[in-house]
């Protein structure tokens, strides 16, 4: 998910987005959804987007 690489970065370093991103790719929620054809994969791509943009509004309010 490079949304969550990027979230990740933004608000911590690029190790963690890293190692966050390692987890996403292993994690049993993920992989389990992944191969069902519903909006599972959908939505956590859209709730780490929306969360990045939050992030980058606030920063930019600053």
């Amino acid at each position: 998910m490079p949304t969550l690489f990027l979230l990740l970065q933004k608000l911590f370093s690029k190790r963690i987005a890293v190692f966050g991103r390692v987890l996403a790719a292993l994690g049993p929620f993920l992989i389990r959804y992944s191969n069902e054809a519903r909006m599972y994969a959908l939505a956590a791509l859209l709730a780490v987007a929306m969360t990045y943009a939050f992030v980058v509004a606030v920063e930019r309010k600053k």
